[in-house]
């Protein structure tokens, strides 16, 4: 077959994944390696890579020979008569009958999906757990996630997450899950009570109106599992949610972790946690409630007379109180159990929870208890020697998301044991979502309301089970209820907006026209296959989100198409970038079957469950006709289509985010990084010693899908181990232009990596350089800036990876006697007071030195000015060249453009980088453009009118001989 090194084609017998043939350079003695997102996989052999001489799987392999012993299966059992047969099926290789494969595949990576043959579940009664994590990522290895094009992928921690992957490969995998609002509170009212939350009593009481509509507010604060006898039909609390149902039908119902469906002061009193325990969640129809955090980590009940918190993240606590409900041998009627993790919610940091004796396994808001024993956790062990070892796992990948997912897993892998231990886990109905999209948390773009969801159920679902319907969080206690056996006729019974996929699943019920409503704030929005329509009020989460940061429509009325042309629904956030104007109809029928969704749910009227707003005068007929598929990943071979692609899907989950930790360059890296760069420059490539950073880094050539003839050598991290910055330089060499581009903080700014990227492609320039890191990913102070607060992180104004690829880029132009021009890219700060008016500012990044006319930064702000006039819908803006030093500051405190300017040369061609840390430059050579620009002047918009104004002026910058170059 025509296999590429990424193909999966199954699994080695201990587990790992096996991948199709790769160079032989690349592996090691067991035919394997490790993979940039720090997972270990093998590769098969091509017939020419085979040595036919050689038993695979004897004792007597030569030196130096990649042995095949794992692949094979030989590992385990007896070796004599293995073999491949090299001339027959090399697919099947024998295997001595004492090898024993495992169960389970000890690996993360996805499976092929077996056909499945289940029967309509009629089993008895089953027990339910629904676990809904605080903020966790949704990662990658899951259904392919909806991101923001600034995002970036969240893959799994190295230790990858072996119980929740248990839990999702051996059950039901929702492919199209979402929720129906998304914030932490908002969510966890609609998966408790199955009702959209603006139908909450505390909502409904307010009577809000929007544009004279009447429309509930969905906020934190108005969604509360409390009755108000005021509305009709307000008991939220003592009737009409999921666990008040199944109580009334003999379910133990439980709950354990963050509650957020009540206030934590009760009428105003001091915070109790006995008396919140009562008053608030058993109230509610839950026998059993603890393990209980009211809220948030952060606020006042959470406080000393200092203001210092009382206590943080506990899992184990948590984990203990779900196994105390579980076990609980009292009574042997079925259970339902809610379990809320804290973690990795920031308003505690996780790290500090695992690490700080003041947050130890005995802190908790109940006040000092007894360390809990938890199999899998602290059994047999120390509640600090476990949380030690649950820090070195971690490998220095600190952050909240990737050691708090490695918490988390602990924790669930605690509950699969217990079930086991008492002859209940294919009982157990055992369903695992998010509260919400993390990237876009608390608006309606995609990245907000999508979820991840699956259900491990043995005694329903086999393994690998999949479902491309379309389900939301308010379908979940309806579900629950149709597979306990309740109806209408059940004791209890209340109705919900939320339907039943149980025979959908099954295979018996129609999920062809159903669609979706979501609900944020006064927003609302409804998805029916390929198709979203959005209604946003004005200054909304969503309206602000998507106007400032993402570049996402963000009008009163919004219409998207989520497909592509085949009607397989995009992950990526482009297609709510802009508006969908091809079917008026359509449109009109969205826009409709919204205001029936509004209509039905009027805090002005009496509820109304009965009006089916799907069913209208038509239906769409384009829905998603396949698994929802993902951008192509690029990897070690950089299979990308473009420059685009590689920079958004390989590099920025790469860099650290902010508190995720920097791991700063050693002297050698930073003298090999010069020299790498400066045989970039050069015209090598491919053949270019990596010298220190040949673990850390990798360097190709590059070419686009749709210009092959442009070839470009990048230089690139592994890892986010070593996050030193990225290099790009046009191999065209003297054909290109002497542009040199630098992106300084592109994690912490949403469009500046993008713009970089599309701006140095554009204007055909020799090179870029984007930085590795968040500038706060680390706490540790630099000893650049004279006393100033910089982090070594900071790339633009530490020493690290990116100066020294600047300073190989300058000393590359001066010696060759070019006259180049660097362009750094920056978003503008709001806050300088003197540039208050400006959407951009240009400088030469020196305060003092008044800029002429003829002058690179006054010659480019012309240049865009002009092109900006050119564009009718782009005339308003003002962009100046200001000599104030808090109107440029950046660029005068800036290290890159500091030496550019000249501070620190030695000899022409010849700089030492660490001076321009602390000497601040006096004059400008001419040759250094800071670039400070607002939202307004960033992103798709704009980009390309900056590809005209910076070639129309580099034009102008080389018609006269002004450097001798």
């Amino acid at each position: 077959q025509d296999l590429s090194s990424e193909t999966l084609l199954g699994y080695a017998m201990d587990g790992f994944p096996l991948y199709g043939p790769t160079d032989d350079d690349l592996l090691d003695e067991c035919g394997g390696r490790f993979n940039v997102d720090g997972g270990y996989q093998y590769h098969v052999r091509t017939m020419a890579q085979i040595d036919n001489r050689l038993s695979y799987c004897s004792d007597d392999i030569p030196e130096g020979a990649v042995r095949w012993g794992y692949i094979v299966g030989c590992f385990k059992g007896k070796v004599d008569g293995s073999f491949i047969d090299i001339e027959g099926d090399v697919t099947a290789p024998s295997l001595p009958e004492d090898c024993i494969q495992e169960d389970r595949p000890a690996t993360n990576s996805p499976t092929p999906l077996p056909p499945h043959d289940d029967l309509p579940y009629s089993g008895s009664k089953p027990n339910f757990i629904v676990l809904q994590p605080d903020d966790l990522e949704f990662f990658k290895e899951w259904t392919p996630p909806p991101h923001l094009v600034t995002y970036g992928a969240k893959y799994f921690p190295f230790t990858g997450l072996p119980n929740m992957e248990r839990l999702r490969k051996n059950g039901l995998t929702m492919k199209q899950a979402y929720t129906a609002s998304p914030k932490c509170g908002t969510s966890r009212y609609s998966t408790v009570t199955g009702r959209y939350p603006s139908r909450s009593a505390n909502s409904r009481k307010q009577n809000t109106q929007r544009n004279n509509i009447p429309i509930g507010e969905v906020s934190i604060p108005t969604t509360k599992l409390q009755d108000d006898a005021r509305p009709e039909d307000g008991f939220d609390c003592s009737k009409y949610n999921i666990a008040a149902f199944l109580k009334q039908n003999q379910y133990r119902t439980g709950v354990t972790g963050k509650w957020h469906l009540s206030n934590s002061k009760l009428g105003g009193t001091p915070y109790s946690y006995e008396e919140f325990v009562k008053n608030a969640i058993t109230e509610c129809q839950f026998d059993f409630a603890d393990g209980i955090y009211a809220e948030n980590l952060f606020g006042d009940w959470n406080e000393d007379e200092n203001g210092d918190k009382l206590f943080s993240h506990n899992m184990e606590w948590v984990a203990e109180k779900a196994i105390d409900f579980i076990k609980d041998t009292s009574s042997s009627d079925p259970f339902f159990l809610y379990i809320n993790p804290t973690v990795p919610h920031s308003s505690g940091n996780v790290l500090e929870a695992l690490v700080e004796p003041e947050f130890n396994c005995t802190v908790t808001p109940d006040g000092l208890r007894p360390a809990p024993v938890v199999k899998g956790m602290t059994e047999g062990t120390s509640c600090e020697a476990y949380r030690q070892s649950l820090v070195e796992k971690a490998r220095g990948y600190n952050d909240n998301g990737n050691i708090g997912s490695m918490w988390l897993d602990d924790a669930i892998g605690s509950i699969f044991t217990a079930l086991e231990d008492i002859g209940q886990l294919d009982n157990t109905f055992f369903l695992f979502q998010l509260d919400h999209g993390q990237e876009g948390k608390g608006t309606l773009y995609e990245t907000g309301i999508r979820i991840p969801q699956f259900i491990h159920f043995p005694a329903a679902f086999s393994p690998g089970r999949q479902f491309d319907g379309l389900v939301s969080t308010i379908d979940i206690a309806a579900t629950i209820a149709d597979y306990a056996g309740l109806d209408e006729s059940s004791p209890g019974y209340y109705k919900m907006d939320g339907k039943s996929w149980k025979s959908s699943v099954e295979g018996t019920g129609d999920e062809t026209n159903k669609c979706l409503y979501f609900e944020m704030e006064f927003d609302r929005a409804v998805r029916c296959g390929c198709y979203k329509y959005m209604v946003l009020d004005e200054d909304s989460e969503t309206r602000v989100q998507g106007s400032l940061a993402w570049q996402l429509s963000h009008e009163d009325t919004n219409f998207f198409n989520l497909c592509d042309d085949e009607e397989a629904y995009e992950n990526w956030n482009t297609k709510e970038a802009t508006q969908f104007a091809d079917n008026s109809a359509i449109e009109e029928l969205m826009a409709d079957r919204l205001n029936c969704h509004i209509a039905r749910t009027t805090p002005e009227k009496n509820p109304v469950f009965g009006l089916d707003c799907d069913v209208r005068d038509s239906v769409p007929s384009a829905s998603p006709s396949q698994t929802p598929t993902t951008t192509t990943l690029c990897n070690l071979q950089g299979d990308c289509s473009s420059l685009q692609d590689f920079y958004q899907e390989y590099l920025l989950s790469r860099y650290p985010m902010s508190g995720e930790g920097f791991v700063a360059p050693t002297t050698t890296e930073l003298e090999d990084i010069e020299s790498i760069v400066t045989d970039m420059m050069e015209g090598a490539c491919a053949n270019i010693d990596l010298r220190s950073l040949a673990q850390k880094y990798m360097i190709m050539v590059f070419s686009e899908e749709d210009d092959t003839s442009t070839e470009y050598c990048i230089l690139a991290t592994l890892s986010k181990e070593a996050p030193f910055g990225t290099v790009i330089v046009n191999m065209a060499g003297d054909s290109a232009r002497n542009l040199s581009f630098d992106a300084v903080y592109p994690v912490s700014d949403s469009n500046t990596g993008m713009d970089s990227v599309i701006i140095f492609k554009g204007t055909n320039a020799r090179s870029l350089v984007i930085s590795g890191a968040h500038p706060m990913s680390s706490a540790t102070k630099s000893s650049c800036g004279k006393g100033q607060n910089i982090r070594i992180s900071n790339a633009g104004n530490a020493i690290g990876g990116l100066q020294y690829a600047c300073k190989a880029i300058l000393q590359y132009f001066e010696k060759k006697g070019r006259d180049y021009t660097a362009i750094q890219f920056h978003k503008m700060g709001n806050t300088i007071d003197s540039c208050v008016d400006d959407d951009a500012f240009i400088t030469s990044g020196v305060a003092s030195v008044t800029l002429l006319a003829e002058d690179k930064p006054v010659v480019l702000r012309d240049a865009m000015v002009t092109a900006l006039l050119n564009d009718d819908p782009l005339t308003n803006f003002n962009i100046s060249v200001p000599t104030t030093s808090a109107c440029s500051n950046d660029g005068t405190m800036n290290a890159q453009g500091r030496m550019i300017n000249g501070v620190g040369k030695l000899s022409e061609g010849e700089y030492d980088a660490d001076v321009a840390c602390h000497k601040k430059a006096k004059s400008s050579t001419g040759r250094f453009i800071h670039l400070a620009l607002r939202n307004t002047l960033r992103g798709a918009l704009t980009r390309s009118l900056w590809i005209e104004a910076i070639i129309d002026a580099y034009t102008q910058w080389t018609v006269e001989d002004i450097f001798g170059g």
